[in-house]
């Protein structure tokens, strides 16, 4: 594995650490439930209003792009907590790799985006959920 293949998966590792903590802090807090459920009362219909104000470069992860992927993803965390099957961090496990995986086939040709396949996805997901379970059953010892 060169330096850039670890590369690509310490960011593939930060997009799914940072989806996971929302859902783990989601179910978790009833501070940051309340706070999550507000913003996504209006956050995937604002971003797009945003995406208005900033030009699209083609080729490149810019600032138009990042909106529509918060946009996006804000959208699909808003139907996975609204899932009444979803009643704990666990139960998410799946969406996080669907929304991972989604993004980055939208996104996969523009550099800097890592290039993961599927079985990559769902192996770093499932490292992500069993370490934050793992400190779950630690701290509550």
């Amino acid at each position: 594995m060169d330096f850039d293949q670890i590369l690509e998966v310490i960011q593939g590792l930060v997009i799914i650490v940072g989806i996971a903590f929302v859902f783990f802090f989601y179910f978790k807090n009833p501070v940051f439930k309340q706070t999550v459920n507000q913003a996504l009362k209006f956050l995937p219909s604002l971003l797009p209003f945003l995406q208005r104000f900033t030009t699209d470069k083609e080729g490149v992860f810019d600032k138009y792009d990042a909106l529509a992927v918060i946009s996006r993803v804000s959208s699909r965390i808003k139907i996975a907590i609204e899932d009444p099957q979803n009643k704990k961090f666990e139960d998410v496990e799946d969406e996080v790799f669907e929304i991972v995986r989604d993004e980055l086939v939208v996104y996969k040709d523009m550099p800097g985006v890592p290039d993961l396949d599927d079985p990559a996805i769902r192996a770093q997901v499932r490292v992500v959920f069993e370490s934050i379970k793992r400190a779950m059953s630690e701290d509550s010892a």
